[in-house]
């Protein structure tokens, strides 16, 4: 068992690493893995003024309709979806706020 929290320590360790390559700052990560729609989206939604403005959201989700959701929510609120990335079952959202 202390292996396995180890490895998946490391595990998101180097998902973090890997999000900043892509030369944007993580201030906030969010696990929403098993959460269904719509609420993947509504968490981004909440935390996104907890970050300054220009700040990012790491966020990871389950679930496919956060693939819609996100970056549709972030068209009509004008933040931006930097990136997305699939590793596995996790989908990985960089989110930035722009307002």
């Amino acid at each position: 068992m202390a292996k396995e929290k180890a490895k998946s320590k490391a595990k998101s360790k180097e998902k973090t690493e890997k999000a900043k390559n892509t030369g944007s700052k993580i201030d906030l990560e969010l696990d929403l893995r098993g959460l269904m729609c719509p609420l993947p989206m509504v968490r981004v939604s909440q935390t996104i003024t907890k970050v300054p403005v220009g700040g990012v959201i790491r966020a990871v989700a389950t679930d496919p309709g956060s693939l819609a959701d996100i970056p549709s929510w972030a068209r009509t609120t004008g933040n931006e979806v930097l990136k997305t990335e699939r590793d596995g079952k996790d989908i990985i959202f960089l989110v930035k706020r722009v307002k």
